[in-house]
C-alpha cells in the first residue's frame, strides 16, 4: 500500500479495503481543526513567509490570513510527526470595508461571505501547495432560504485531483443542523469499484454541550449507521473540532476527508452566516430586489456549454 494517503489506490487495494473492516467503532486517526484563539499567529508568521505561500500558489491571495492549523494524528504519533495544514482565511470577503455593492446598507454585513482555503503547512520552504477551498455562495442560499423562509446557507467545496465541485446545502429541521452532500465518481475514484454516486447527511448530536456532528450514508446497508463523527472541543477558546472517521474505504478518500475539514472550518462562523443570511432575506421581501451581482459566485454558474 502506497505511503501517500492521498494517492489513489490500486484495484487489489480497493478490493481488500471492501472485504476489510468495513465500519468500526473506533478510528484509527484523528484529524483536528484548530483554530487560533488570536491573530497573533498570523501576525507571528511574518511578511517573508506571506510571501512564501503566496509564491507557492496563487490561490493564496492577498487578504489571506492564518487563522488556525489542521492535524492529521495517527495513532501512537508524536506531535511533531504529525501532517500539518494551515487554515487560510480570506479577509476581502469577511471584513471587506468595499461599499461600492450597496449605498444604503452595510455592505461589510450583507456581503460578508466566507471564503476558505487549506494549504499544506511550510517548512523549509517545501509545502504551501493548495489542499481544498470553501466558499458560501449568497445567491444559492438566498434562493434554498426562499422555498423554506429559512435561512439555509450553500458551501461550495474545491478538492485538488478531483474534477467536480462539490455542493453543501442545509437542510430546513426543527432543530438543529443538517447538511447533505453527494460523492460523485470521478476518473480517479479511489474508494469503490462501482460506479456510484453516494450521498451523506452531517447532523448535529442534540443535547450536547459543544457542536457535535455524526455522518451518516443515506441509502443502503449503512443507512443507520454512523460512518464518521465531528465533536468540538467546547471549552477550547479559539475552536477545536476532531473528526473520526469509521468507515475504512472512506478513511482513505481524499476528497471525503477533505469535505470533511472544510466543514469543520465553516462550523466556527455558521452562527454569523445564518443571522446575515435571515437579514438579506428579510431587506429582500421587504424592500424588494437591491441585490447586486456578486462577481466571485458568478463562477459557479457558469454554463460550460456556452459559445
Amino acid at each position: 500500500m502506497s505511503d501517500n494517503d492521498d494517492e489513489p489506490l490500486t484495484e487489489d487495494e480497493i478490493r481488500r479495503e471492501m472485504e476489510g473492516e468495513g465500519l468500526r467503532e473506533e478510528a484509527n486517526s484523528e484529524i483536528i481543526v484548530n483554530f487560533w484563539k488570536t491573530k497573533l499567529h498570523d501576525a507571528s508568521l511574518g511578511i517573508r513567509q506571506k510571501q512564501q505561500y503566496r509564491s507557492k500558489s496563487r490561490k493564496y491571495t492577498k487578504g489571506m490570513e492564518v487563522r488556525g492549523e489542521v492535524a492529521f494524528k495517527k495513532k501512537g504519533e508524536k506531535d511533531e510527526e504529525q501532517t500539518k495544514m494551515i487554515i487560510g482565511f480570506n479577509t476581502d470577503f469577511w471584513e471587506s470595508e468595499d461599499s461600492a455593492y450597496l449605498k444604503r446598507h452595510d455592505p461589510k454585513e450583507l456581503y460578508k461571505r466566507l471564503s476558505i482555503r487549506l494549504f499544506t503547512e511550510l517548512k523549509d520552504d517545501k509545502g504551501g501547495n493548495w489542499m481544498g477551498s470553501l466558499e458560501q455562495s449568497l445567491t444559492e442560499a438566498i434562493v434554498s432560504s426562499m422555498t423554506q423562509d429559512k435561512p439555509l446557507p450553500l458551501f461550495i467545496m474545491d478538492v485538488p485531483r478531483y474534477e467536480y465541485l462539490i455542493r453543501l446545502s442545509k437542510g430546513k429541521t426543527l432543530t438543529g443542523h443538517r447538511y447533505c452532500f453527494a460523492l460523485i465518481p470521478d476518473r480517479d475514484w479511489s474508494y469503490s469499484l462501482e460506479n456510484k454516486v453516494r450521498f451523506f447527511s452531517i447532523q448535529s448530536k442534540r443535547m450536547t454541550v459543544g457542536l457535535d456532528f455524526r455522518v451518516f450514508e443515506l441509502g443502503g446497508l449503512n443507512d443507520d449507521q454512523v460512518v464518521a463523527k465531528i465533536d468540538e472541543k467546547k471549552f477550547d477558546l479559539g475552536g477545536k473540532w476532531v473528526i473520526k472517521i469509521l468507515d475504512s474505504s472512506l478513511e482513505r478518500n481524499h476528497v471525503f476527508k477533505h469535505i470533511l475539514i472544510l466543514f469543520c472550518c465553516a462550523c466556527k462562523y455558521l452562527d454569523q452566516i445564518n443571522d446575515n443570511i435571515q437579514k438579506l432575506y428579510e431587506l429582500l421581501s421587504k424592500e424588494g430586489n437591491f441585490l447586486d451581482t456578486i462577481n466571485e459566485e458568478l463562477s459557479f454558474f457558469k454554463n460550460p456549454r456556452y459559445r
